[in-house]
């Protein structure tokens, strides 16, 4: 009898310390996949591990992040941000009507990476040179679910491409056309949701963008994953994206040659971390006002990746995917050349008459 009692005593004890453990970390459930419902049994093959869902941590903390429902243990049944509307409205609408989302400034114009990214949007299939088929087209890289967006379909926007770093996905057919389901085949028994986007998760999308590493942006690779301060002195000392790019209400700070908007939120200045009139002699405090931090303290880029330089539509190559694109010309430890810039640019609105002599101030892309 006293065995016994020992015996369950030792189940309670080890029962309680397995429930404790559970809400401090993510619980590895894996068990055979349920029946898809009829609206979804055309989607991608099935994993043999059900996909849950975590609690939500800030990124970079192990905080719960605050305003975030509990989510341990829920089965990943997941369709976007339909599925997210009915906890996190206010969310879902300032994340439609964000430039993230609708893309204002890139969808209708001419670009010499997407071409014309209203035709070339995809999602679909491409097969490449050995014969897989791969996730193509611009959308590979909109956090939405393949249709093209809008105000009216909030619901197609696809929450977790930010806000979960281990979330993988796929194009599928749909009686709607291609679009983007869940690739439970590609991802762990258990996703943390993250309240702010890791460091990781912005660059799944910016670091390829036009086709492969450090092509569109001559800094934005995947050595900023985890880099060490040699390679970058920000992001190799923990600091994430959004330190810098500020938020708001789904508005994100800063802006390309191509993503144009002006949202309203400023970027983090370099002032708010550093003292600039009290760092420097008085020969450089006299051009503090008018020359950009970045000028001086940016020496060279595309230092740990070769970035795109020059791209040669007349020929042709196979990139790492084993897809074709125009023949590239790169560089590494490139210096930049310095100019003076108004702050304007533009691109050609695909359909607008091309008028013989006309010319706008400022720099064109195309």
């Amino acid at each position: 009898m006293r065995m016994r009692k020992h015996l369950g005593l030792l189940l309670v004890v080890l029962g309680a310390l397995a429930i404790g453990l559970g809400f401090a970390s993510a619980i590895t459930t894996q068990a055979a996949e349920p029946s898809p419902p009829s609206s979804q049994a055309i989607q991608a093959p099935q994993a043999l591990n059900t996909t849950y869902i975590s609690l939500a941590f800030k990124a970079g903390g192990s905080g719960q992040a605050g305003g975030f429902i509990q989510h341990q243990d829920m089965l990943l049944n997941y369709t976007g941000a339909a599925t997210c509307v009915g906890c996190h409205a206010d969310e879902v609408h300032q994340f439609t009507a964000s430039n993230h989302y609708l893309w204002q400034g890139k969808l209708g114009a001419i670009n010499d990476f997407c071409g014309y990214p209203d035709i070339n949007f995809g999602p679909a299939k491409l097969t490449n040179v050995s014969g897989t088929l791969l996730d193509g087209g611009c959308a590979t890289c909109h956090p939405g679910l393949g249709a093209k967006p809008s105000l009216d379909n909030p619901n197609n926007g696809d929450c977790l491409t930010c806000h979960a770093q281990d979330y993988r996905r796929t194009a599928v057919q749909t009686p709607d056309g291609w679009r983007f389901a869940p690739d439970r085949v590609n991802m762990p028994a258990v996703i943390e949701i993250q309240g702010q986007p890791s460091r990781y998760a912005c660059l799944t999308c910016h670091v390829s963008a036009g086709g492969g590493g450090n092509n569109k942006r001559g800094d934005l690779s995947d050595a900023l994953i985890n880099p060490t301060p040699d390679v970058d002195v920000h992001m190799g000392n923990g600091m994430l994206c959004t330190d810098c790019h500020l938020e708001q209400d789904h508005r994100i700070a800063g802006a390309g040659s191509d993503m144009r908007i002006d949202e309203g939120v400023a970027m983090r200045p370099c002032s708010d971390c550093h003292t600039p009139s009290s760092d420097h002699d008085p020969d450089i405090q006299q051009h503090l006002d008018k020359v950009a931090c970045q000028s001086c303290h940016i020496p060279e880029y595309a230092r740990a990746v070769s970035t795109d330089m020059f791209r040669d539509y007349r020929a042709v190559e196979v990139n790492a995917r084993g897809l074709y694109e125009p023949a590239i010309t790169r560089g590494a430890n490139v210096t930049p050349e310095y100019a003076f810039w108004n702050g304007q640019n533009g691109f050609y609105n695909f359909g607008d008459p091309a008028v013989a002599g006309q010319a706008r101030p400022g720099r064109w892309v195309i």
